[in-house]
């Protein structure tokens, strides 16, 4: 007889472990005790010594399947008289640094919605250990129901015998309600309730009206994808004017207007349901206004009971998020009476509160695999484990960016990365990054003694880690790559490739197009793009005509254009040296005859990727003096054009040839340095064209290539990596 004390962390609280310990023990036949822990799951187990033994290694083959374990460690524990295994009651005792995220609804309760012979039939916000809200409605930590919202509700006897029953699949899930106990779905200016509720939505969804409705992390508004005076609408309350909205559509429905592969409708249906980009089928149907720009649809199934009943089969809504153009998404009641339900024909809500807000994911397949664009509802708050050897682990928050902001908490060797917060410049998004490091701060009882920031002086981000005692500030693309780094557990060294917008670089100028070498806080530049002086400066980026004059004047290219911006660049006033990748992307695409305004981020860019046609040729790129010079190829484009290429071909040829001057360049690095690992960051590389063919053509000449899968490659991914940099750097800094 032997008995194992067994402390397991990682994603173990609100995903049904406790109740798989104790049916797989009493399953065995063996004693002991399971319980949660603030900082872990822990129990004791006794028996003979072979079966003990195989029950710790069930623990890990037949784990939940929403469940992640970090760690297990098992010591030996005296041996005790006892019968039976017991669930004991929460114990305090350090902090817990994983919490589950956000589920969609899993199949069990989808059954059980849709039964009407089932009690829960109909109820708007059924779930139970496998799904259903979790990191939203979390107000503190150990995960219990009295650190939830869903204290404000009772639970019925029905209810409370399913909570405290072991066998049963409701054991402590902390959101159990039902119709009886549960909240109550309203629909404004109306007294209907849940299902009636749900049914006059529908019916002013389907007459051409908008409805904002409260799902897990904030509101939606909803309105019918088939209808563009509907969606036209939609554009003007919201003031996005031409960003391609999302829909939501049942999984039957979205080949009718998406070609859907294997591997993204198992994204589509996983349980962290997050919108997917998908190509549009040939039978695309949907309002021109839901999607202008570009070859892709963002598609997301119904991942709440509620919006499971909204949307039946045939239906396609669009489902964006609750707010104006450039605010964080809407979460609380009273903000969404005040500014939602004016704008809207109906509010759908309820008395759950939302204790953080959290937009909805966006992610895509690529060659690389899974390609997380915008990590919130789903993923959030799942951390990185990195272990730095011969480093003492530190406390650190990471302050991101100032564009597609995250934070980052760092606590031993766990980073949790946050929701998506968005551009720190908007003051409502100001206020939730404050709002969001004080409550991640308190929800994992952290406080740090290290602050991380962007290189950038005039960041607000950095301002506000500049506040603090100790603070590590981080070039821009150099933590782009060690995000990557970070996320697949990669020490280093490697070949980093960094192309983005801009970011400020260790010179002073504007860099965006950069080969890194070595360890992710002792990089070396070794090569980057070909330096151009860009007229305008942030401008630039809002007008690509700037980048465009810019570029074929650096290459001695004269162009038709307002003499005031020649004469700006002949003189040289308001220019700035850049490296930029994005705004080589800019001129390239306004080259190709692109002029639209640029309503919203590199939209000329991602029209012009989606113009391309399949072509294998490409213009050559020379490396001289540490540079790749790619300025060539806008007056290449513009050239090809002139004498009737068509569009199609000059954007495939461009992606073609940046793809072979990055192979090229890597091909030369690790020549002088003899790495194989290439990891490939950076905004410009949501451009799956670019990516793809990158990815490729490195592999096929040998390379190990990494990008950000789970993590965004964007700077929604920035503060990861600072936080890896800042823990690097943390002794020697001291």
């Amino acid at each position: 007889m032997v008995r194992r004390r067994i402390i397991l962390s990682g994603i173990v609280q609100g995903v049904g472990f406790r109740p798989f310990v104790w049916r797989t023990a009493d399953e065995m036949k063996l004693t002991g005790f399971v319980c949660n822990t603030g900082a872990s799951l822990l129990a004791e187990v006794q028996g003979e010594e072979k079966e003990t033994e195989r029950f710790l290694r069930r623990l890990l083959a037949e784990a939940p399947a929403n469940s992640r374990v970090e760690e297990m460690t098992v010591y030996e524990a005296p041996v005790r008289a006892e019968t039976g295994f017991r669930i004991l009651k929460s114990r305090s005792g350090g902090q817990q640094l994983d919490l589950s995220p956000d589920l969609a609804m899993c199949d069990a309760c989808r059954r059980e919605l849709t039964d009407p012979s089932c009690r829960r039939f109909g109820h708007p916000f059924i779930s139970c250990t496998a799904c259903g809200p979790r990191f939203s409605i979390a107000a503190a930590i150990p995960y219990d129901r009295e650190n939830t919202s869903m204290k404000a509700f009772d639970m019925c006897c029905e209810c409370k015998r399913e909570y405290t029953s072991p066998a049963d699949r409701r054991y402590h899930a902390q959101p159990v309600s039902c119709l009886s106990c549960g909240p109550v779905l309203t629909l404004s200016e109306t007294d209907l309730k849940n299902l009636s509720a749900i049914e006059k939505a529908r019916e002013l969804i389907l007459g051409g009206g908008i409805v904002a409705a409260k799902g897990i992390g904030g509101f939606h508004f909803i309105c019918d994808a088939r209808s563009e005076a509907a969606v036209k609408r939609l554009r003007k309350i919201k003031n996005r004017e031409h960003k391609p909205l999302a829909v939501m559509a049942r999984m039957e429905t979205v080949p009718g207007f998406a070609a859907v592969s294997e591997s993204e409708r198992q994204l589509l249906s996983s349980p962290a349901a997050p919108i997917c980009l998908l190509k549009k089928g040939p039978d695309y149907f949907l309002a021109p206004s839901v999607s202008f720009d570009t070859g892709y649809i963002g598609v997301m199934l119904p991942y709440t009971p509620l919006h499971y009943l909204l949307v039946r089969e045939g239906d396609v809504f669009v489902a964006t998020s609750g707010n104006f153009s450039g605010e964080p998404i809407c979460y609380s009641d009273e903000d969404a009476e005040t500014s939602l339900g004016p704008a809207a024909d109906g509010l759908l809500t309820h008395g759950r509160r939302i204790m953080m807000p959290c937009d909805d994911s966006v992610a895509g397949i690529t060659k690389a695999g899974l390609q997380v664009l915008r990590r919130s509802r789903g993923y959030v708050p799942e951390s990185v484990t990195v272990f730095v050897k011969g480093k003492k682990p530190a406390d650190i928050l990471a302050a991101g960016s100032d564009l597609k902001n995250t934070i980052c908490l760092k606590a031993g060797s766990r980073y949790i990365l946050s929701q998506h917060i968005g551009d720190l410049m908007n003051p409502k998004n100001y206020d939730l990054f404050l709002r969001t490091i004080k409550r991640f701060g308190a929800l994992f009882g952290r406080e740090p003694e290290t602050f991380c920031c962007d290189l950038h002086p005039d960041y607000l981000s950095s301002g506000y880690a500049a506040g603090f005692g100790k603070v590590i500030k981080v070039q821009h693309h150099a933590a782009h790559i060690a995000a990557v780094m970070a996320e697949h557990g990669l020490e280093g060294p490697v070949i980093g490739v960094a192309f983005d917008g801009t970011g400020y670089g260790t010179d002073g100028s504007d860099w965006g197009g950069e080969f890194f070498a070595g360890m992710p806080h002792r990089f070396r530049r070794l090569y980057h793009l070909e330096t151009v002086m860009l007229q305008g400066g942030d401008r630039a980026s809002e007008e690509p005509e700037r980048s465009f004059v810019s570029y074929m004047l650096h290459c001695g290219e004269d162009t038709a254009c307002d003499p005031l911006l020649k004469e700006a660049l002949v003189k040289g006033i308001n220019v700035c040296p850049s490296s930029s990748c994005g705004r080589l992307f800019d001129a390239a695409a306004w080259a190709c005859g692109i002029r639209c305004p640029q309503t919203y981020e590199a939209r000329g860019s991602i029209i012009f990727e989606a113009m391309a046609e399949p072509c294998d040729s490409f213009w050559p790129v020379e490396i001289k003096n540490g540079e790749v010079l790619t300025a060539g190829l806008v007056p290449a484009v513009a050239r090809a054009l002139a004498e009737g290429a068509a569009p199609g071909e000059c954007a495939s040829r461009f992606h073609r040839s940046l793809a072979e001057a990055v192979l090229g360049t890597c091909i030369r690095i690790r020549e002088e340095t003899g790495l194989g690992a290439v990891c490939l960051s950076g905004g410009v590389f949501q451009n799956r064209l670019l990516s793809d063919t990158c990815f490729g053509l490195l592999e096929n000449r040998g390379f190990e290539v990494y990008t950000g899968n789970r993590i965004p490659v964007n700077d929604g991914g920035l503060a990861l990596g600072q936080a890896y940099i800042g823990q690097l750097l943390y002794e020697e800094d001291d």
